[in-house]
């Protein structure tokens, strides 16, 4: 079996040959296909930008619907649409902000070092010890049927108590 191409943009696969692949990637699906992509991931704030400079299209205003679709030079954007992409760009800013703040200027291992510190610290004023090695101690345990029950023949084994049970207790 020969080579195949497959078009992640297309979801298409087919013989990887120089005109096949030529034919298929200057095709006019796949030229669609790969801007819807990168306009899906494109930030809102571009998005906003981009379609706020172009004229409303008045076939989409009139119904809805436009043959161009994203390839169009108006602008598709309704009033909601609007409010939606600078909420989201709003909140893409913020969010960069706040990326930004949680940089440390320090190198990881000295902000570890502090915190673990600090919380020796706040552990021992508590008076709870910092390494907690304690010795294992078994606890047996007892299971009693209730009255009800102790009667009773041929009990489901999930409503049967164990044969002996040992715990371990930290």
């Amino acid at each position: 079996m020969g080579k195949h191409y497959y078009c992640d943009f297309c979801d298409k696969t087919f013989a990887d040959n120089k005109g096949n692949r030529k034919r298929h990637l200057n095709s006019h699906i796949h030229h669609q296909l790969r801007q819807a992509y990168y306009n899906s991931v494109k930030p809102a704030s571009v998005i906003l930008t981009e379609e706020m400079g172009k004229p409303p299209c008045r076939r989409f205003q009139q119904t809805g619907d436009c043959s161009f679709g994203a390839a169009c030079r108006y602008s598709h954007l309704t009033p909601y649409r609007v409010q939606e992409l600078q909420a989201r760009a709003q909140y893409d800013a913020g969010a960069s902000e706040r990326r930004h703040c949680f940089v440390p200027d320090r190198d990881a291992e000295d902000v570890l070092n502090d915190w673990l510190a600090k919380r020796a610290k706040a552990l021992q004023r508590s008076g709870a010890p910092y390494v907690h090695k304690q010795e294992s101690r078994v606890k047996v345990v007892h299971y009693e049927l209730p009255a009800v029950l102790a009667n009773r023949v041929n009990l489901p084994p999930s409503l049967l108590p164990p044969a002996s049970v040992s715990s371990t207790v930290r």
